[in-house]
């Protein structure tokens, strides 16, 4: 191995700095495990109906846990996300939905990364915000279905920008010349109704429970 050899090989063995992002995310997730199982007791709950599901291949629709509404209706707005709840206990115990939830959130800071430094093409300013997205929004780091809605937001608001970039492009204005948008308009036929099916089925808690008040 030659001189520029082994410098090719060095530098690909160096850590980017979305590789140091992600793992130190993870490690504070790993870190702040107990506390996030002891702040929240839903966890609970929310396994426990995941485990229904899986056993008896059946969304619930009615109250099978409480002893005062057993039998009441109860829509199944997080049925998805319990269920991954139950998979990942069924395979590792609570150190499984840790994992799963840290995993989640590492991965959309690390999306939120690269796309921050794709379009403005500063790293340090990317990694700055990025940071700041982390801090702030710890406080919301729970064994909770919502968890899972960072990555479905990520989503979101990545392929609307891209369909007002492309609509931009283009000189196309939705909904008024939408005949005309051609292959741009699949992105808000596509993505728009499943991602939206995905929120119903993960986490649409708060919106029922404002209903029924």
């Amino acid at each position: 191995m030659n001189k520029k050899e082994f410098q090719v090989f060095f530098q690909y063995l160096l850590p980017k700095l979305e590789d140091v992002l992600f793992i130190t995310v993870l490690s504070m997730c790993f870190f702040l495990g107990a506390r996030m199982l002891s702040i929240d007791s839903d966890v609970g709950r929310h396994i426990t109906i995941g485990d229904y599901i899986l056993e008896t291949k059946d969304i619930p629709t009615k109250d099978i846990l409480s002893h005062t509404k057993f039998g009441e209706s109860r829509p199944p707005y997080e049925w998805l996300s319990q269920l991954f709840f139950a998979i990942a206990h069924k395979l590792a115990g609570l150190d499984g939905v840790i994992l799963f939830c840290s995993i989640i959130i590492a991965f959309t800071f690390l999306l939120i990364y690269q796309e921050t430094i794709k379009n403005n093409h500063a790293p340090l300013l990317s990694i700055g915000l990025t940071i700041l997205g982390v801090a702030s929004s710890s406080i919301h780091w729970l064994p909770r279905p919502h968890i899972i809605t960072f990555v479905l937001l990520f989503i979101w608001v990545k392929q609307l920008e891209k369909f007002r970039t492309d609509s931009t492009q283009k000189n196309l204005d939705f909904p008024h010349h939408h005949a005309t948008m051609g292959k741009f308009a699949w992105r808000i036929h596509f993505w728009v109704p499943l991602l939206v099916c995905l929120f119903c089925w993960i986490h649409l808690g708060k919106t029922y429970e404002r209903h029924r008040k």
